[in-house]
């Protein structure tokens, strides 16, 4: 545990101020053109006209997002999903705020389905009060800080989309350049004996030595990215029309609908899900120009107009079969997978080095919460009170109103 600079005191939260729950208040129950927030764990979800408590106040996700932090500078109310904390004297408002978000409340979470956080967890959580005009001036840096980190993290993120946009634009060349030749139906692309198929209905539970089934998630970017199931023999050797053979090209049918890959020849002797289909395309056919193309945002979207909702959009395999995409000469479907491949592998570098860098900047943020609650982030002043005649001082002033309190009730 890092050394405190001179001046600082560290507590529990328990021992500044309490932690208090949130009250119910339904939808139906509030006046929703009042102008008093009402927060939620996740943040403020509508608004009354009568206050649970002044502001400025700490809300602190208890239920569902369990551990958010919300300071509320003015009266609010927050509801039964959320803990709060009235802001002591001694701490600044933004101070405290902060130091809970860098506490990283979440990882406290002890449920095992809905996410909460329990009050003795949240009590025991160690906070720093340093000097009053210090804290004034390491809530000034780190916004400073954020400030700057929020504008990089937006340019970033400008960066990710365009980076997704050219891809979608690399993904519909291939069909313009594959345009004025003959279109063939999927299911006429199919090597002889094998036809369209969808996997496994139920694969039961996972078994560590079973056959790898593919399913949805597992396709991404074109590429089969892993395999996280595994079924018992016995039920994959109940399909073998998908088995896998290697060279299959891949296709969800539902959900997310359209997502295409190529199945590589490390999976021969896999499955594959119910929700994806099996295309077992023919000699003369290069099964990556078949998944380029079926990748392209314009058939995706096709794709995805022919699926029907119940629970979720499903694509039959019927109208799989007879959706028809160009298809030149085997040479010309090579050169153009060839080069959608060489274009995609620039952009996908391009994406990986801004996510890398995205996590950078997450990283970034808690480090200058690290500083800054280190007592590492602005230069200390010798004529500031120190923390423990703050606390003193507070407590008397405290005890004192306690005191008069008492004699007028008394008289």
């Amino acid at each position: 545990m890092n050394d405190l600079p001179a001046g600082w005191q560290r507590m529990h939260l328990a021992d500044l101020c309490r932690v208090e729950y949130g009250k119910g208040l339904t939808s139906a129950n509030r006046a929703n053109r009042g102008s008093v927030p009402v927060v939620g764990s996740a943040g403020v979800v509508g608004t009354h006209n009568v206050a649970l408590v002044a502001g400025p106040v700490v809300v602190v996700g208890r239920k569902g997002s369990a551990g958010a932090v919300h300071l509320m500078m003015y009266d609010c109310w927050p509801i039964d999903t959320t803990y709060f904390i009235r802001v002591p004297q001694t701490l600044a408002p933004k101070f405290l705020s902060w130091q809970l978000t860098r506490a990283d409340l979440r990882s406290l979470d002890s449920s095992t389905a809905v996410p909460s956080l329990r009050r003795p967890d949240l009590e025991g959580c160690e906070v720093v009060v340093a000097p009053r005009p210090e804290q004034d001036r390491i809530v000034a840096a780190i916004e400073e800080q954020m400030s700057r980190l929020d504008a990089a993290k937006s340019l970033l993120l400008l960066a990710r989309l365009r980076a997704d946009s050219l891809r979608d634009a690399i993904l519909m060349v291939p069909r313009k350049l594959a345009g004025g030749t003959a279109t063939v139906q999927i299911g006429d692309l199919c090597e002889p004996g094998r036809k369209l198929a969808y996997g496994v209905l139920q694969p039961g539970p996972h078994m560590e030595d079973g056959v790898p089934l593919v399913r949805v998630g597992d396709i991404k970017d074109l590429r089969v990215d892993g395999v996280g199931k595994r079924i018992d023999p016995k039920i994959a050797q109940q399909y073998p029309r998908t088995r896998l053979h290697g060279g299959e090209v891949l296709l969800s049918l539902v959900g997310t609908i359209g997502r295409a890959a190529v199945a590589p020849e490390n999976l021969a002797g896999a499955n594959v899900a119910r929700a994806v289909g099996v295309i077992p395309v023919a000699d003369g056919v290069d099964a990556r120009y078949v998944a380029i193309s079926l990748s392209s945002p314009l058939v995706t979207r096709q794709l995805s107009s022919l699926a029907h909702e119940v629970a979720r959009k499903t694509l039959n395999l019927e109208d799989v079969r007879r959706f028809a995409i160009p298809l030149p000469s085997l040479s010309d479907q090579r050169r153009i997978a060839a080069e959608t491949d060489r274009q995609l592998s620039i952009v996908g570098t391009l994406a990986d080095t801004v996510d890398d860098v995205l996590i950078r900047t997450e990283q970034l943020r808690r480090a200058v919460l690290e500083l800054a609650f280190c007592g590492r982030l602005v230069s200390p002043d010798p004529d500031d009170e120190p923390a423990s005649m703050l606390l003193e001082r507070v407590r008397k002033a405290a005890a004192s109103r306690t005191t008069r309190q008492r004699r007028v009730t008394a008289s």
